[in-house]
């Protein structure tokens, strides 16, 4: 809806061994759009990866926005 919307959004998330996400958590946005961001991690808890022997796994991860 934004096509001047840019920055930076990084976000925390713990990735379980049975391949959901159980936490995520803003770290910083340069994006200045507090509602969006919200979608964006309401997003990132649907995503599911394969389930994999392995111990929980917190990850960092950034999206960068350019002006479209």
């Amino acid at each position: 809806k934004n096509p001047a919307l840019q920055g930076k959004f990084v976000f925390e998330m713990l990735v379980e061994p049975n391949g959901s996400i159980t936490e995520v958590k803003l770290i910083s946005s340069e994006l200045n759009d507090p509602a969006l961001e919200r979608k964006i991690l309401s997003r990132v808890r649907l995503i599911r990866f394969p389930t994999e022997n392995v111990i929980k796994t917190r990850v960092n991860y950034s999206f960068d926005f350019l002006p479209y």
